[in-house]
């Protein structure tokens, strides 16, 4: 804790460790619709290098790196690796923000973006796409990053919503051989099954964003669906069209190819709280009270406090995915989560420490939740 408090003022400082909102942002609905029309914000332009990884299975992925090898070739630069939300990519502003502010002068790291397969207007190969639980294509990806760079360059993994979930779980499963050096978890759901309750729960809820979370799917699984016209997983196309909420679409799709008897199933197994007394790497999570989409009382607040290597900040307010304050001039609104990641993410590039596969980072343990409200 003594690290965070000498190092992430945006975490630890009680004039800096204060999320105010935009006076025009006043609400968790009104921050969260407000990261759909970012886009017209200038100054978040970035001009990614794509790589196109192959898959055990014959699938892939594409990896978004900003500055690339051939811009910057010097391989001990921090690697800050991104997993992106539901249905998203490189092009998220939440992501892009993150990207221009981690990689500039100041902090002068390299950022690579998983695309999920199908994501970031990539292409499938096989009739697979991904899941909130599905790691098996992250340590593929991360294992071959571990293998290309010097064992001293620190690669520091940092999820956002779905991306979030599937990352906490990863670090869990991988325990004392995690290939990372820490983690910053940002709006997680950690239990799938309540959030699917919240997601078909009121009128916000089931009138709102479930079925905008639901037809982000339908239109991500109808640019691929001809993969899956003769897949061995006989998917009733036509009952997927008629999908009405998020638990129909992972019903009729996820649970079916990934393997799972039911949706009831799929969510447990893949929800990312379980794992979290697993960690062994530093990670922080970062959740807003009034997240409208990932509940609060989801939040494992009792694992987190109980494993030394997990901290938790949470604000008042935010919404999912938003924390958007008032900018310097009092009209722009900037994305305040940038600043307790990427401190976070710094402070763990600078501890003393080389990746071992096996021996946990005994000098970078925390053991207390900050609040920033």
């Amino acid at each position: 804790m003594d690290l965070l408090y000498s190092t992430c003022p945006a975490l630890t400082d009680p004039d800096k460790a204060v999320f105010k909102p935009s006076k025009w942002l006043f609400n968790g609905h009104l921050q969260t619709a407000a990261v759909t029309k970012m886009e017209i914000l200038k100054g978040y332009d970035v001009d990614y290098s794509r790589e196109t990884v192959s898959l055990p299975d014959g699938g892939t992925v594409a990896l978004d790196w900003f500055p690339s090898l051939e811009v910057n070739p010097d391989p001990n630069l921090p690697i800050i690796f991104i997993l992106h939300g539901l249905t998203g990519g490189s092009h998220e502003f939440y992501v892009r923000s993150l990207v221009k502010t981690i990689t500039d002068a100041r902090h002068g790291c390299r950022v690579i973006v998983l695309n999920n397969r199908g994501c970031g207007f990539s292409e499938i190969l096989t009739p697979k796409l991904y899941s909130a639980g599905y790691t098996d294509d992250l340590r593929f990806v991360l294992q071959r990053l571990r293998n290309q760079f010097p064992r001293t360059t620190p690669i520091i993994g940092v999820g956002f919503s779905l991306g979030s979930n599937i990352l906490v779980k990863f670090v869990g499963e991988e325990g004392d051989r995690c290939v990372l050096k820490a983690a910053v978890s940002v709006g997680n759901p950690f239990n799938l099954l309540k959030a699917s309750e919240v997601l078909n729960d009121g009128f916000w809820g089931s009138l709102v964003y479930t079925r905008v979370m639901k037809n982000q799917l339908l239109r991500f699984f109808n640019r691929h669906k001809h993969m899956f016209v003769e897949s061995d997983f006989d998917l009733d196309l036509a009952s997927v069209a008629k999908s009405k909420t998020v638990r129909d679409f992972d019903d009729l799709v996820t649970r079916r190819v990934f393997g799972y008897a039911t949706v009831q199933d799929y969510y447990t197994s893949a929800s990312s709280g379980p794992y979290v007394p697993r960690v062994r790497i530093p990670l922080l999570c970062l959740n807003s009270l009034d997240d409208p989409v990932c509940s609060a009382q989801s939040i494992p607040y009792r694992a987190i406090r109980e494993n030394p290597y997990t901290v938790l900040a949470t604000t008042a307010s935010g919404g999912h995915l938003g924390w958007f304050e008032a900018g310097s001039d009092g009209n722009r609104v900037r994305p305040w989560s940038i600043d307790p990641i990427s401190e976070f993410c710094m402070a763990m590039t600078r501890v003393d420490t080389v990746y071992s596969p096996v021996a946990p980072p005994t000098n970078t343990t925390t053991t207390a939740a900050v609040a920033a409200s």
